[in-house]
């Protein structure tokens, strides 16, 4: 099954499937019945967050710290559950992040469909 990204102030679609919020700082003015689960996690730390918002690191420089980042023994728990959860159905990634192009959520779908693949098939 897909994975799909959004911003979490897109409207919601019957596709969507699971919605799963992937921010460090919850943001503001979202009601909690917006998302499914808000895994914080998998946001980008916030030692991350402004140079990136602020163009202060490269794509390639601003990946790599990222997935070091996600080399918590949580943040691979996670991962591991939302590849599960995509080999049963949907899953939307949803950040708050205003450049939905430049979010790290690219990121997420990226290591989460390599999960998939490397899961074995459900018997």
């Amino acid at each position: 099954m897909p994975v799909r990204c959004k911003r979490v102030w897109d409207p919601v679609e019957e596709q969507d499937g699971l919605r799963v919020l992937v921010t460090y700082y919850w943001p503001r003015g979202l009601a909690r019945s917006a998302v499914d689960r808000w895994y914080r996690a998998l946001g980008t730390p916030p030692a991350l967050l402004r140079p990136w918002q602020e163009g202060r690191l490269s794509r390639e420089q601003f990946e790599a710290a990222y997935r070091t980042a996600l080399e918590t023994p949580e943040a691979r728990e996670l991962l591991r559950e939302l590849a599960r959860q995509s080999l049963q159905g949907t899953v939307t990634l949803l950040t708050s992040f205003r450049d939905l192009e430049r979010s790290h959520v690219w990121i997420l779908k990226d290591i989460i469909e390599g999960l998939q693949a490397a899961s074995p098939p459900a018997t």
